[in-house]
Parts: C-alpha cells; structure tokens; sequence
C-alpha cells in the first residue's frame, strides 16, 4: 500500500507551495486554465500563429472581465459561457465555479471523490476540451475576429488532481495519513 503522505509531500516539494496546498487540500478546490493555442485567420496577409493566439486570447479575457466586472457570473455576458455552466453545473456536479483572467481560469469545488473523478474522466477524454470549444468558439466569434480556426487547450495539473483526490478520500475515510 503507498503512503499518500509521501505522495503529497513530494508533489508539494517539487510543485506546489503550502499556501496552494492548503487550498486545495481543504476545500476540495481544484482549477484548471483554458488558452488558445492556434488561430487561422480568413485573411491571407494575416498568418503569423502567435499573433492569431494572441487575439483570441486577448478577446476571452475582454469577455471575461465583463463577467468580473459585474460582481456575478452573467450567463449572457458572453456566448456560450451559458452552455458551458450548464455542462459543469448540470453534467459534471460541480459547484463553486468561479472564473478567472489568466487566459481563461476556472475554479470548481468537488463535493465528492466520483464528481472529481468524473471531472478527471472529462478531462482526459478531451470532452472538457471539446465542450469548451464549442460553447466559446462559436461561427460568431470566428467572423467577428476574422479566424477560419481556432483551437482551445484545456489543461488541469495532475498534481493539483491528486492533491484534491487526497483530500476527498481522507474527508470520506478512505485514506488515513501515518
């Protein structure tokens, strides 16, 4: 049997300070950050990548300042962020959730180990992925920046999965520490 302590200790020593630690180990928090990873524009003369990314980039955080702005997270601030509430809320039980700026930030609180599993399946699959590409990249949001494509990344750290995993299981008795 592995002692999670162990586990803990060295995904904190290597990545995590004690402050993240705390947060997520208590709350069952977990956050993950969503970025545009590749762009195509419609226009020839406009092909550099990094800048494509940049623009879309630049186009989620004026959305979601928006939402900041206002103090509650207002579902009709910004295409799609509706639907992909309603996918987090509704099909993934989460609660909690709170978006931020750093590219796009969203925070949930995991009431329960199978919801965080079931979080994990989605995101591994790249059914995350995929619903936030399409409740974000809409044909309204391609015209309106000029882009044929853009691609989204969704990415959760696995030593911010396993710390909230640890922290559930402890909660419901299935993991003691020594």
């Amino acid at each position: 049997m592995i002692d999670g302590s162990i586990i803990v200790e060295t995904v904190t020593r290597n990545t995590c300070s004690t402050d993240r630690l705390k947060d997520i180990s208590l709350s069952g928090v977990l956050s993950w950050k969503m970025h545009c990873v590749s762009a195509t524009s419609r226009y020839p003369g406009n092909q550099d990548p990094q800048e494509q990314s940049e623009i879309v980039n630049k186009h989620m955080e004026q959305k979601i300042d928006e939402v900041i702005m206002k103090g509650i997270f207002d579902l009709s601030s910004f295409e799609g962020l509706k639907d992909f509430y309603v996918h987090l809320c509704g099909y993934l039980s989460l609660v909690d959730i709170e978006i931020g700026k750093s590219s796009i930030k969203i925070t949930v609180k995991c009431r329960t180990l199978e919801i965080l599993e079931r979080l994990w399946d989605d995101y591994c699959s790249g059914r995350l992925n995929a619903e936030a590409e399409k409740c974000f990249i809409t044909e309204n949001v391609k015209e309106k920046l000029g882009m044929e494509t853009i691609k989204l990344a969704t990415t959760i750290l696995v030593e911010d999965y396993l710390i909230c995993k640890f922290s559930l299981m402890e909660t419901a008795g299935v993991f003691h520490y020594f």
